[in-house]
């Protein structure tokens, strides 16, 4: 009888009988005493190296840019990059549970190309900056896991053989009136996997779920495809050189996950959802869309020496989360600031 089954009869108060448990007449028990521990066989030699354990990554490469730019006109410039970079390998810093986590993960190559422009505009009162870039990444490093047959998926860093960004950029500074600074920017980036690449989702367990997964095709954990920002302040001198101001900021991420997931198209693969039997929630580990409204309102000196101002964050109350995690049978969401409300002041000595 499992010890499941056997509680659950326990519970309904059916009595014990003989030949219900194991005979432990015979069975020697060890008393490790308050503190101590105890093995029922030899000891462990935890480490039989007098100088430890040691691992060593030797790799070399060799970075290049190649640039060309066109100034033309007053304050305007257009110019174009292609670039080869690398991220060196590094060995994980994770809470592990076994060695196999902090297997070092290779240096990650990156080819970048890149076209933009800077513009003076409007006299000067616009400022435009955009670009658009593209690129190609071999050995990408991200955190994903290992197949542990006792805690299942554990955090590791993975390299992605092929992946990719393509994406676009562009930030405005505007000074329609005097005093009144208008600063939007708004930015793209659509990643993904372009090659094969099979990993263990967060949910993987040898019994209920095993096996790999195929992430192919899916984009970065962690990296939403837009995000947003727009900042505005007005300011006014008064007579006696006060410099009040009052501003705003809204910042925007669209939604993106955590980590890469299940898709459940493989008709030969168990599917996450389906198969896991502590699953609650969303297995995507979807972190949520937001918009965050920021104020502010102050007063400074005519040289810029002090200044205060009053300031709210997430002045909308929005809740959002920055992060999710799948840790053993729980599901962690790590929320964000909620409305906050301060005072700050500054000041600015003598050089």
């Amino acid at each position: 009888m499992e010890i499941q089954q056997l509680l659950q009869w326990l519970d309904q108060g059916a009595p014990l009988t003989p030949g219900l448990l194991p005979d432990l007449s015979n069975t020697t028990f060890l008393d490790a005493g308050a503190g101590n521990c105890a093995t029922t066989g030899p000891a462990p030699d935890y480490a039989p190296l007098p100088e430890g354990f040691t691992s060593e990554l030797d790799e070399d490469n060799t970075s290049w840019r190649l640039g060309l730019n066109w100034a033309f006109d007053d304050g305007k410039l257009l110019y174009g990059n292609i670039s080869k970079g690398y991220k060196s390998g590094s060995y994980p810093t994770v809470a592990t549970s076994a060695s196999v986590q902090l297997d070092p993960a290779v240096q990650e190559e990156l080819l970048a190309y890149e076209l933009g422009t800077k513009m003076s505009l409007l006299d000067g009162r616009l400022q435009l900056n955009a670009a658009a870039f593209y690129y190609d990444y071999t050995d990408k490093q991200v955190l994903g896991a290992i197949n542990d047959p006792i805690f299942g998926s554990l955090p590791a860093m993975v390299n992605v053989p092929e992946s990719e960004v393509i994406g676009a950029e562009v930030a405005l500074e505007w000074y329609p009136i005097e005093g009144l600074r208008i600063a939007p920017s708004v930015s793209y980036a659509d990643s993904g996997v372009t090659g094969e690449f099979r990993n263990f989702d967060p949910f993987f367990s040898g019994t209920f779920n095993p096996g790999d997964k195929d992430f192919s095709g899916q984009s970065f954990p962690n990296a939403p495809k837009w995000t947003g920002n727009l900042d505005m302040q007005y300011e006014w001198r008064l007579d006696n050189g006060m410099v009040p101001f009052v501003g705003a900021n809204v910042n925007y991420q669209s939604e993106t996950k955590a980590f890469f997931y299940d898709t459940c198209d493989e008709p030969d693969r168990t599917c996450t959802p389906e198969v896991h039997p502590y699953l609650v929630g969303d297995y995507r580990l979807i972190i949520n869309e937001r918009a965050l409204v920021d104020l502010r309102a102050g007063v400074e000196s005519e040289s810029g020496g002090w200044s205060v101002w009053a300031w709210g964050r997430n002045v909308t109350g929005k809740y959002y989360w920055n992060q999710v995690q799948h840790v053993n049978d729980v599901l962690l969401r790590y929320t964000g600031m909620p409305r906050t409300y301060g005072i700050a002041v500054r000041y600015r000595f003598a050089d």
